[in-house]
């Protein structure tokens, strides 16, 4: 979600008025005539600003009221611009609800040129005022600038309804047609109502036979219905062969699927059925008829009850099992033994993975009897008896979980009870994919002792085994190694069947998920032109062990020099191999052309070649040049070659070495040529 300007601006007006005009169905009126220049608070102009023309009472005010409703969430207000006029010391901000001013906050500032931002409770308003209500100074009142803000969220809908797509328009109170075909981005965006807001969410269930249309900010739409119905299949309104169109911007397969509760035969017949069975198959001799029922005996029974089995069988033989299979139904759960807290509590964690987009967990706490919930009040600064005798009631009244989260370590230590219990509702809904999952809880108390204790509480820890994401290319090893229960994930690597890393067989120490992995394998420990073998062993913190393993040609890695048969002329780390051989060099002589290969081994591309010789140690009259080309030779101190040079691509250059007369001879005399680059 986010937070969008409301108010357009109003032009600036110098001469003293009290008319602050409209611009866009946006209308300024004030209180009394004696406000001057009112419009100058809207004209997005800070040195600016309307002002009472002779000395004020309480509640003047100065009011706009707009084309429609608005979700405002926010307001800024710029004081303390003219002191010669005295200024704002207190005021209210009001908002027009269903044609009442309500308060919707009282503000303040010292004697200073400040501006102010608050952020209000989110409400559906029609007009806003600045109410004064007292200056400082003794002289006329003035606001420098106000903007105002709407809550806006990412997620829009459309409805499909009587062969329309619609919005709602919230001045008028009435659905519009936005489109006769499916809608663009534009108008989801553009023309969409909020997808969460309880008043669009209201108005939409009002609609018979609507299909809502959902829009996301990642591209992707949805189909869902809203209306709390019995399960049923899009077959049963549409025929057998539907067309379902989505709209979406991404390459992924769109699935659109429709669920169903189990039912049989006795649904539509009654309880009792006759059931007459023929085939012209001879073998059978009798009918075989399989009913299955979504019902169980226990469904009859209310409260809580004690399942009691018996049987004859050895005990080595007995089977003890009593297996359910039911839709979830919400649930309000409770520790059986409230925990002692030993000093004062600190903080209580809780481990909240649910997937849904509504937060339907609620949270309490209570103390050593379970008659009592409590619920931290914001607004009192403390904890406080909530109502958790209905499932209507915990929804209202309790904790979200990031409500819990928000209690400080403060706001704990005022828990005066001698014990915590922690209750937690639960609640799961399979058409709408609401999972709520709670995996762990726990307290800290606050003592003079060096440990955290965590007492008799009861973990459920669904464990998942690690996964990687590993490539290996030029020699550089690049990987994720993550789990997708967030535990703790360490690795090795094995080159050939021996130990890599860490070279004495260990694992690394335990990490946190997810984990990169990059490790550069040196030619040194390789076997270049001959395959090898490379395993990397992961785990996590249960120990559950997984592998990957692959075999590669062991090569060089860098920007590296071949020759025309591909052998190299020198290591990733500059070990010759063989020599680039030009034989005798007579004095006053240009050699031959060698050609020379040079190619990018390092696993990406790079940009921005040179290529020069290291020539401090040529004797007197000696030189080197370079070409690109053979014929003919273009020749060159060096070589600064344009354009990207791709990973695993080759380009061959030449060499040649020049004499001059009188040239210094030197014994078996050798030089270094040097390549540079900058990853592309």
């Amino acid at each position: 979600m986010e937070y969008n300007s409301i108010i357009p601006a109003f032009p600036t007006t110098n001469s003293p008025t009290a008319s602050g005009g409209t611009v866009d169905g946006f209308k300024i009126t004030v209180s009394t005539t004696q406000i001057q220049n009112p419009n100058n608070a809207f004209d997005k102009n800070n040195s600016t600003t309307p002002r009472s023309s002779i000395l004020p009472v309480a509640n003047e005010y100065i009011q706009m009221t707009f084309p429609k409703e608005y979700f405002l969430a926010r307001y800024t207000i710029r004081v303390g611009y003219s002191w010669s006029h005295g200024d704002l010391k207190t005021w209210e901000f009001q908002g027009l609800v269903n044609g009442t001013w309500v308060v919707l906050h009282a503000g303040s500032h010292g004697a200073v040129l400040e501006t102010l931002t608050f952020d209000l409770t989110p409400t559906w308003v029609s007009g806003i005022r600045i109410v004064h209500k007292s200056r400082h100074q003794t002289n006329s009142w003035g606001v420098a600038e106000l903007e105002v803000f709407e809550l806006v969220y990412s997620e829009r809908v459309l409805v499909f309804h009587e062969n329309n797509y619609k919005t709602y328009n919230t001045s008028t109170s009435s659905w519009e047609v936005v489109s006769s075909t499916y809608p663009t981005e534009d108008q989801f965006v553009n023309q969409g109502i909020d997808a969460y807001l309880e008043k669009s969410i209201s108005v939409i269930n009002e609609l018979d036979d609507a299909t809502v249309l959902y829009y996301t900010d990642s591209g992707c739409t949805f189909i869902e219905l809203i209306d709390e119905v019995e399960p049923y299949s899009v077959y049963d309104y549409i025929g057998e062969l539907p067309e379902v169109l989505v709209y979406t911007e991404t390459t992924d397969d769109i699935i659109v699927s429709t669920t169903t509760e189990p039912f049989d035969i006795y649904d539509e017949f009654g309880d009792n059925v006759e059931v007459l069975y023929y085939t012209d198959d001879e073998e059978v001799n009798e009918a075989d008829l399989i009913l299955e029922a979504n019902w169980s005996p226990i469904d009859e029974l209310e409260g809580d009850f004690e399942v009691v089995t018996w049987t004859d069988e050895a005990p080595e033989a007995a089977q003890r099992v009593l297996e359910m299979t039911a839709i979830p139904k919400p649930q309000f759960i409770k520790l059986v033994n409230p925990k002692r807290v030993y000093g004062a509590l600190d903080d209580v964690i809780v481990n909240d993975i649910s997937q849904s987009y509504r937060d339907e967990a609620r949270y309490f706490v209570g103390g050593e009897t379970p008659d009592k919930w409590y619920v931290w009040d914001k607004k009192l600064e403390k904890f406080v008896v909530s109502d958790a005798s209905t499932e209507q009631a915990i929804s209202a009244n309790g904790m979200k979980h990031t409500d819990l989260n928000n209690i400080t370590d403060a706001q704990w230590r005022t828990w005066k009870e001698k014990y915590l219990n922690i209750g937690v509702f639960l609640k799961d809904n399979p058409r709408d994919t609401i999972v709520s999952v709670v995996e762990s809880v726990s307290y800290e108390d606050y003592l003079p002792r060096d440990t955290t204790t965590i007492s008799d509480t009861s973990l459920y820890i669904l464990n998942t085994t690690a996964k990687i994401d590993i490539s290996f290319d030029a020699n550089i090893l690049k990987g994720v190694l993550s789990d997708g229960d967030l535990t703790r994930v360490q690795y090795r690597v094995l080159l050939n069947n021996g130990y890599y890393y860490p070279t004495d067989g260990s694992f690394t120490k335990l990490g946190e998920s997810p984990q990169n992995i990059e490790l550069v394998i040196g030619s040194k420990d390789i076997r270049i032109d001959d395959w090898n073998t490379l395993k990397i062993e992961f785990q996590d913190f249960f120990g559950t062990t997984d592998y990957w393993s692959t075999q590669f040609m062991g090569t060089y890695s860098g920007l590296m020099f071949k020759d025309v048969y591909g052998q190299y002329f020198s290591s990733e780390i500059g070990e010759v191999l063989q020599y680039l051989d030009f034989g005798v060099i007579i004095a006053g002589q240009t050699t031959i052309e060698h050609e020379v290969i040079l190619k990018n081994q390092y696993g990406y591309d790079v940009k921005n070649i040179h290529l020069y010789a290291n020539t401090s140690n040529f004797p007197t009259g000696m030189s080197i040049e370079f070409s690109t080309s053979l014929s003919p030779f273009m020749p060159q101190p060096d070589l600064r070659l344009s354009g990207v040079l791709q990973n695993n691509e080759e380009i061959p250059f030449f060499i040649r070495l020049k004499s001059e007369l009188g040239a210094t001879p030197d014994a078996n005399g050798s030089f270094d040529i040097i390549v540079r680059a900058d990853k592309a």
